[in-house]
This record gives C-alpha cells, sequence and structure tokens, in this order.
C-alpha cells in the first residue's frame, strides 16, 4: 500500500510538474519564436514567395495574435515594392490545438495593408507559385482563409504602380485559392463574405454579401461566377478584372433589386421607393463607372412638395458613364396617360425630352398644384422638361382631346410653365367644350390677350370672382381683350 501512494505521489508530481513546464513554455520567448518561424515557413510553403515577420505576439490567456512589419515577396524585382506588406495586424483565435499548433480565426484587424500587383515584360505577373507540389491532387493549396470578421484600415492596392483605396469590413470570410494545373489559370477558388463593405470605388453604403468563384490567370483576374446580394436586391454573373496596365473590371450583370437598396448606394437623388429589373454590362475604369444596360421598373414615384405620383412603371435602354446617366427608348406609365422619349440627367441637372398621349387634365392641376378648372379630357403631344432639383422649366405643344363628360374640352394649345415663377405662358391656345370658344396668348400673372365666348359661366375658370350673371339657356357672354395681374 505505502509503495503504491508513493508511486500515485510520484505521477502526480510529474504532471503537475509537466503543467508548469508547459504554462511557463507557452509565455516564453521560445514559444512565440516557435509561432513565428510556424507562420513564415507556412506562408512560404504554400505561397512559393519569401516571407518576413518583425514581430509576433502572443497572448495565451486571451487568444490574441499581433503581428507587426510582414512582407510577402513575389516574383518582383528587388528594387520593387514587396507583393504584400502590412504594418499591423490583430488577430483574435479560436485555439483548437496548442500542440498542432491548429486555430481558427475569429476576428482580424488589418492597419496598413499594401497589395502591389505587377506586370512583367513578357505578360506574367509577380504572384509567386508554391514550392512542393502535392503529389495528391491536381491542385495545391495557394491560400485558404476563414474569418469571422475582417476589418482593413489605410489598406491601398497598386496596379502596375496606380493606388487604389482598399478599406474593408466583411463578416464570414471564406477563401480557398489553388494552384491550378490547367491552362492559363495560375490560381483559383471560391471567394465568400457576408456584409461587405467597401470605401472608394464612387459607392455609398455599399453592404452587401459575396459569393464568387474567381481564376488568376496571367493576364487577368476571371470571375466565372459572381453573385452580390445586398437587402432585397440581388445581382449575378461572370466578368474579369484586365487591363494589368490600369485596373478595369466589367461584367455581363442580371439584376433584380429595389430602389430602397440602390438609391443609398449610388447617392441618386431619388425616392427609394419601387423595384427595378436590369440586364447589361457593368464596366469601371479610371475611378469611373460605366452601365449599359436594358432596365425596368415598377412601383417608383415622383414627388413634388406634398403632391406625389406613384405607382409609377418605366422602361428602357440606360447608359451611365461619366456620372452621367441617360435613358433611352423610354416609357413611363404615368398616372392615366405615357410618356415616351429620353431623358439625361447628372443628378444635379436634368432634361427629358418625348411624347407625352392619354394624360388626364386633372392629374396636371394636382402635380403642378394648379388650381382646378372644371375642364376635363386628355393630353397629348411633345414635350421638353428641364430643371434644377425642385425648379423646371416645361415646354409642350399639346392636343386635347375630349372625355365623355359634360365638360369635356377640345382643342390645342403650346405653352411654357415654370416651377421658378410659378408663370404658365401661352405661345398660343385655342380651347372649347360644348359652350365654350376660347382663344388666348401671354403669360400668367402679367397679361394675357383674350377671345371668349360662352352661354354658360360656370364653365370658365374664375368666372365666379366677375361681377356678371347670365340668367341659364337666355344669354351669351362675349369678350376680346386683354387681362393683367394675377388670377388669385
Amino acid at each position: 500500500m505505502k509503495h503504491a501512494r508513493r508511486i500515485a505521489a510520484v505521477l502526480f508530481l510529474l504532471l503537475l510538474a509537466a503543467a508548469v513546464t508547459g504554462w511557463l513554455y507557452l509565455r516564453s520567448d521560445a514559444f512565440r519564436e516557435s509561432l513565428r518561424q510556424r507562420i513564415v515557413a507556412e506562408v512560404e510553403r504554400t505561397t512559393g514567395g519569401r516571407a518576413t515577420l518583425g514581430r509576433f505576439d502572443f497572448d495565451w490567456t486571451s487568444n490574441r495574435v499581433s503581428l507587426r512589419d510582414f512582407t510577402l515577396r513575389g516574383k518582383e524585382p528587388a528594387e520593387a515594392p514587396p507583393l504584400l506588406r502590412l504594418a499591423q495586424a490583430d488577430i483574435a483565435l479560436s485555439v483548437i490545438s496548442y500542440v498542432q499548433l491548429n486555430a481558427r480565426l475569429r476576428a482580424v484587424r488589418i492597419d496598413g495593408l499594401e497589395v502591389n500587383l505587377i506586370t512583367m515584360p513578357d505578360g506574367s505577373t509577380n504572384l509567386p507559385g508554391p514550392k512542393q507540389p502535392s503529389n495528391r491532387n491536381p491542385v495545391e493549396q495557394f491560400l485558404k482563409l476563414a474569418i469571422a470578421q475582417l476589418d482593413v484600415h489605410r489598406g491601398t492596392l497598386s496596379w502596375n504602380f496606380q493606388k487604389y483605396p482598399l478599406e474593408i469590413k466583411a463578416e464570414d470570410l471564406e477563401i480557398d485559392l489553388r494552384h491550378q494545373t490547367r491552362p492559363a489559370i495560375a490560381y483559383g477558388g471560391p471567394v465568400k463574405a457576408k456584409r461587405v463593405s467597401l470605401a472608394g470605388f464612387g459607392l455609398r453604403d455599399a453592404r452587401f454579401d459575396l459569393d464568387a468563384n474567381i481564376g488568376l490567370e496571367k493576364d487577368r483576374v476571371a470571375i466565372d461566377r459572381i453573385r452580390i446580394t445586398k437587402g432585397r436586391t440581388i445581382a449575378w454573373g461572370q466578368g474579369a478584372l484586365t487591363g494589368w496596365q490600369e485596373l478595369a473590371f466589367s461584367a455581363d450583370v442580371n439584376l433584380e433589386g429595389t430602389a430602397a437598396d440602390l438609391v443609398p448606394m449610388f447617392a441618386l437623388p431619388l425616392p427609394p421607393q419601387g423595384s427595378v429589373n436590369a440586364k447589361g454590362r457593368v464596366e469601371y475604369r479610371a475611378n469611373d463607372w460605366r452601365i449599359d444596360a436594358e432596365a425596368e421598373g415598377q412601383g417608383w414615384s415622383v414627388q413634388r412638395g406634398p403632391v406625389a405620383w406613384s405607382r409609377l412603371a418605366w422602361s428602357g435602354h440606360v447608359l451611365y458613364e461619366k456620372q452621367v446617366a441617360t435613358v433611352n427608348r423610354l416609357r413611363l406609365d404615368l398616372p392615366a396617360g405615357v410618356f415616351r422619349g429620353a431623358g439625361e440627367t447628372d443628378f444635379r441637372k436634368y432634361s427629358v425630352h418625348g411624347t407625352v398621349g392619354g394624360l388626364q387634365i386633372t392629374e396636371l392641376q394636382r402635380y403642378f398644384g394648379a388650381e382646378q378648372v372644371p375642364w376635363q379630357g386628355f393630353v397629348s403631344g411633345p414635350i421638353r422638361l428641364e430643371g434644377e432639383g425642385a425648379n423646371a422649366d416645361l415646354h409642350a405643344h399639346l392636343t386635347v382631346s375630349p372625355n365623355d363628360s359634360e365638360r369635356a374640352l377640345e382643342g390645342e394649345i403650346e405653352a411654357s410653365y415654370s416651377t421658378r415663377t410659378g408663370i404658365a405662358t401661352i405661345d398660343r391656345a385655342q380651347l372649347a367644350t360644348a359652350v365654350t370658344q376660347f382663344e388666348a396668348s401671354g403669360a400668367s400673372n402679367a397679361q394675357l390677350n383674350v377671345k371668349l365666348t360662352t352661354s354658360n359661366l360656370r364653365d370658365i375658370p374664375y368666372a365666379d370672382r366677375l361681377p356678371l350673371k347670365l340668367v341659364e339657356d337666355q344669354g351669351r357672354v362675349r369678350f376680346e381683350g386683354i387681362v393683367t395681374g394675377g388670377l388669385a
């Protein structure tokens, strides 16, 4: 019995000594140095580049890693900037095994990241290749990452010495790039992330989910498949990063989305209402986006003060470049009417020209805030609208067709209206109802030349303000003269 107790005591002391030794080792410089060397060796093995790491710190109590002055050189000349350089990276780990040095990345915050891609004279790039090809697979892993939370600050992407800002936030990032033996492709694999936020590239509030499959080739980055989701908006397609001398992106894209997602992203001065479907090509070059697509929208709205036209539908060919949007073959379904034409805007000023048809007089009065008149009918003809913000100038040459009401109006009018002044200028107007004939020219709030004949004063706008009265069916008024002042 005494012998067994002695053995148990010795074993306990040995286990205690091992635990203390392990605890001291985890906090030692030797352990940190072994991890630093392991990181450098693994990076060099998988990438084929040459890596250096200035400083490595590991806090075993919180499982946090701090890297300083990390560089990775590829095939670039010695005098050129390295393929990758970062000033500082702070990493939170979920440790699986201290013995095998196996851990998952919970959060990575990078400050001062530089990525430098260079094209050589023979067309190849400075991307390295793995040193030891695998005997078990036709591909060799180049980069595999799984990061729960990524935050990149003060980053830059240099594409043949042209620099672009690189500010990224993402969650659940997964990258699995492998060296390919297939022709043309150097590396390829899936890239996935959620709630990606990009700064720069002319976008705002650009938070989206990403699911793509890419291939790094000799002279381009091929995007075999890409799907971007933002709220209720989905865009999918395929494309490529091309132009090694200057960063360029192009893709054939399909889009099903909402204005609520897209309007803030491109800082468009439109109400965030309605849906949009589009199919076309998206390009990015020299810090400028270009979009060429066939598009249609439903449920959009246009508002002027407290009055709005809602549930509008539109379709057309959209071209957006140099921060100017042009729409050709535009069809706009208005309340009880339709517009066909074209438009252009730099999102400050805008111009629209085309033809309206079947537009109700009552809807025009309501939108422009005009006082209601008793006449009814449909308006059609060419119009031109130019403006900036809420200020607009409208010129129209319209034909008025009667409806089935008792006060149906018909005729022709050529006029202009300015929302800046609230003044309507009539170049020529010839209008008639069943009991009234009206001709006019001039400007409201100034001087109008008027010819009027009627057998019912109630058929005339503002006639109730005149000191006149006709006995029904027993009189007729004829007026020819000049009206001055406002019709208040």
